[in-house]
């Protein structure tokens, strides 16, 4: 008996000496968890203000921070003996993809850029995995020792806090990077934030951060719509309105048009409970946001700022006024008065919609400048398009200018102006050219005036632009009758478009080109789908589109990126990775409707799981017509967003082992999974070393401190073997060095080195123009003249539209002549200038103008003794030719001895 009490009580302290040490696992993993998450939250409210994480200097940090993150929880992983597969299809289609773009740095065009973008991927499936998992497993409220009852911080919102606290935060970085993006438009100091009278905030990117603004402003009303937290409604609000003035102000056409069909998607899946309240939101964000955003930019431009802001935070006031109206209304009332309300509301809405229309409309067509403002060019504008080329066509119209005549005091002077321009085609380029067509000036002062203007169309063409314009303060310039008469008729010009909306709207919706096939995001279709036609089941690696499209165009464009994510992904890892993204978004929705069927929970939860759903479709539609999701900041937002989305559609149960045999291949699979990740933050350092030691190569490159240039450069080299603008720069020392060497073997060694490191650049990246002609041009150096010419031949294969890649051929082209001339080898140094002549044609077919070869083309014709040519070609050169002097001794020199 005693020995068995003793059993008893071993046994005892046994259990309880195990289940103290699983609290504790847990406890510290609760922590580590609660790391994690801060961690995550830092990310998602500091990534949009470094550039949009865009660039490499601050996307390794964040790939070197993740990778960090996804080791830890590994850790607490295997600490709780928590092992599970990814098994949902969502889960599937992110390792799918993440998989193909490892597969295809292997055979990848550009290793370099390859790896970057695998690296990308990876992060994104490294944040969904971790936002799913903290959302399932950490109890904030138990960390920080809350009570139950104040641990949610929104009761009606049936939620776990780590997901109330993860969307709050991602509104709260739209609305911050919102007031950032106004306070540049108002004049502050923020890089790249305003650009070309467009809000580009600290994303740097108007379309960018127009969809991270509408993704946050539908999280923004769907929480609204879901809470009953009055001071989370009020931070909701505020936050859609400055979302919305932005959006507005980004001029994001694709975003723009996004809107309306998004709100309608969401109204329909919220369920019959929310949507007249959810509607509701919308227009009131709408009605005060839109007509603000317009009044604000237009105080903004005149350095009114304080008038702007002042407009803003009353925008924020009604809506929040209208917000307890509508709360009120629809809580409060009864249904028959609700439809007596809502009924008179919306007429009272039509009729007044109606009666400013026909008056803005039915009003004389008038410019009016107040004496005293700030002189500004006022116009009204009518683009008429169909319109024959080579023809002839009149303008009539009647107009009555008054005021005080100001034509003695300034010779510029004018009352009134009238400027017809012609929209045309560029023959070599996507892009529509404006040319002038018709001006006139006019400083009449007095009664009505008929007149009449006669212009004929260029050959080219494919609209007009008819601009009638006031020119200074204290004019008040009417117009009527006007008239423009040609082949196809009289077509009466009403200019109702640009005289209804404000006119930063109606530049970019009115002026969005007609013709569709000259679009110029058409033709980086049209270029993606022919690269991808060539290789479209493997794919070319990450970066290939850089290095691809200049040798597909067939007009010439510049862009970084294909304006579709989805071709993208295509491009660089394949047909498989394409169907893996595509299925990110199906399997998203797919999931959600199955949820909300299967399980559709409160009303409340319905509401945040549309919220999310509608702000990460969004994204991800938005993704098949710009690069957005290039930007690391948005991508983090939207696997943030699907992270959050998968843990709403889930529970617990999901990670219940229902099969004990799995156990050690999950434990197996999550020991890898430690492995890799342990390998990537490895590799990751690795590349950030590089990258700073080679941006302190760089600078003293530039400073022409070579020796240590050098040193840094190799030592950059071992970190990041791949990045071939570290050989490039060594070679372009080796052969500095070799051109001062007094010795002539030791500048021989040195040659020979610059053309080793040349080449392992040209290597590494081999449809890199730039190393493709430094490699050739040492090659050329070092006597391998065939090989030499071969690269700076395969220059313009890679890209026929730049000019300079033509003349590099040619003067290399006559240096070899001038060689061969020199040896007595006359038939060997006509083939090379007759290969001269043939450039001009071959530039022709790509450019307007061949100018850039005139000085090359006189000197191979001199070469050849064909006086009179090569006077043609020098005397075509310019004063602002580099060779304008040496051709103009030329001349001299022809016309003195050959007359």
């Amino acid at each position: 008996m005693a020995s068995s009490k003793k059993a008893k009580q071993k046994h005892s302290r046994g259990v309880n000496s195990r289940t103290i040490a699983i609290k504790t696992a847990g406890n510290r993993a609760d922590v580590l968890r609660f790391v994690i998450f801060v961690v995550v939250i830092f990310l998602l409210l500091a990534g949009p203000f470094y550039r949009g994480l865009y660039f490499a200097r601050e996307l390794l940090a964040v790939h070197l921070v993740s990778f960090a993150l996804f080791t830890i929880w590994l850790i607490v992983r295997l600490w709780q003996k928590k092992y599970r597969l990814p098994t949902a299809p969502l889960d599937i289609c992110l390792l799918a993809l993440g998989l193909f773009y490892f597969t295809s740095t292997l055979w990848a065009i550009n290793s370099r850029e390859a790896a970057g973008e695998f690296l990308k991927v990876i992060n994104y499936l490294v944040i969904y995995l971790l936002v799913f998992d903290l959302c399932q497993h950490l109890k904030i409220e138990k960390i920080l020792s809350f009570k139950e009852a104040e641990a949610n911080y929104d009761q009606r919102i049936n939620v776990p806090l780590t997901v109330q606290i993860l969307l709050i935060v991602m509104v709260f970085s739209g609305a911050a990077v919102a007031c950032g993006g106004l306070a540049a438009v108002s004049g502050a100091d923020i890089e790249g934030a305003f650009v070309w009278g467009r809000l580009f905030s600290s994303l740097q990117y108007a379309n960018a951060a127009a969809i991270y603004f509408l993704a946050s402003m539908y999280l923004a009303v769907g929480l609204m719509t879901a809470s009953k937290n009055r001071y989370l409604k009020i931070f909701y609000m505020s936050s859609a309105i400055l979302l919305f003035i932005s959006i507005i102000l980004t001029y994001s056409r694709s975003v723009w048009l996004l809107i309306p069909p998004l709100v309608l998607l969401f109204a329909a899946i919220v369920g019959r409970g929310n949507r007249l309240l959810l509607l509701l939101y919308f227009a009131i964000i709408f009605s005060a946001g839109l007509p603000a955003s317009f009044a604000a930019y237009h105080f903004f431009q005149e350095g009114a700022s304080l008038t702007a802001w002042a407009l803003i935070a009353a925008s924020v006031i009604a809506a929040l006024l209208l917000t307890a109206l509508v709360e009120l209304y629809l809580f409060r009332l009864s249904p028959a008065v609700k439809v007596v309300i809502a009924g008179a509301v919306l007429f009272a809405f039509c009729i007044a919609g109606f009666l400013w229309l026909q008056g803005e409309l039915r009003s004389p067509l008038y410019l009016e400048q107040a004496e005293g403002q700030k002189a500004v060019e006022q116009y009204i504008e009518q683009v008429v398009s169909g319109v024959q080329g080579e023809k002839p066509y009149r303008l009539s119209l009647e107009v009555k200018a008054e005021g005080f005549s100001n034509k003695d005091v300034d010779e510029e002077y004018f009352t009134w102006k009238l400027a017809v321009l012609g929209i045309v085609a560029d023959k070599f380029s996507n892009e529509y050219l404006t040319s002038d067509i018709l001006e006139h000036r006019d400083s009449g002062i007095g009664e009505w005036q008929k007149r009449e203007f006669a212009f004929k169309t260029p050959g080219n063409i494919r609209r007009l632009s008819i601009r009638l314009t006031s020119g200074y303060p204290g004019i008040k310039v009417t117009f009527r009758n006007v008239v423009l008469h040609g082949t196809g008729g009289d077509k009466p010009l009403r200019f109702y478009a640009h005289r209804i909306l404000p006119a930063e709207l109606y530049q970019r919706i009115l002026l969005f080109r007609t013709d569709l096939a000259e679009e110029p995001r058409i033709a980086h279709y049209r270029d993606a789908w022919q690269i991808i036609t060539d290789n479209p089941l493997w794919g070319y690696g990450g970066g290939a589109w850089n290095c691809l499209y200049p040798g597909y165009m067939t007009k010439h464009y510049w862009t970084s990126e294909p304006h579709n994510h989805y071709l993208k992904v295509w491009i660089e890892a394949g047909l498989l990775a394409f169907l893996a993204f595509l299925g990110i978004c199906v399997t998203s929705t797919i999931s959600f409707l199955w949820i909300i069927k299967r399980n559709p929970g409160s009303t409340e939860l319905r509401l945040v799981r549309a919220a999310v759903y509608v702000a990460a479709i969004s994204l991800l539609l938005h993704a098949a017509v710009d690069f957005s999701l290039s930007l690391g900041a948005v991508s983090l937002l939207l696997f943030t967003l699907l992270g959050v989305g998968r843990s709403l559609a889930t529970g617990e149960e999901t990670e219940r082992l229902r099969v004990a045999g799995k156990k050690l291949l999950n434990q197996g699979v999550t020991i890898a999974g430690l492995i890799i990740s342990l390998l990537l933050v490895g590799y990751t350092f690795s590349l950030w070393q590089g990258y700073r030691i080679t941006k302190a190569a760089v600078l003293a490159y530039n400073q022409k401190y070579y020796p240590q240039a050098e040193v840094l450069l190799y030592k950059a080299a071992k970190f990041d073997p791949q990045q071939a603008l570290n050989y490039s720069l060594l070679a372009d020392i080796y052969k500095y060095r070799a051109g001062v060497a007094t010795d002539r073997d030791e500048a021989g060694c040195l040659m020979t080195k610059a053309l080793d490191l040349a080449r392992q650049a040209w290597e590494k990246e081999p449809y890199n123009t730039t190393y493709n002609r430094k490699y050739g041009l040492i090659l050329l150096n070092t006597g391998e003249v065939e090989a030499g010419l071969q690269r700076l031949k395969r220059n313009i294969e890679l890209n026929p539209f730049h000019p300079d890649h033509y003349e590099q051929l040619a003067a290399a082209l006559l240096a070899v002549a001038e060689y061969h001339i020199n040896a007595d080898e006359t038939k060997q140094a006509e083939s090379f200038l007759r290969q001269v002549l043939e450039l001009e044609v071959h530039m022709g077919r790509y450019h307007e103008s061949t100018a850039e070869l005139n000085y090359y083309l006189g000197r191979a014709h001199y070469l050849m003794q064909e006086w009179g040519n090569a006077i043609h070609y020098f005397l075509k050169l310019d004063e602002g030719n580099p060779h304008y002097g040496e051709a103009q001794q030329w001349i001299a020199l022809l016309k003195d001895q050959h007359n």
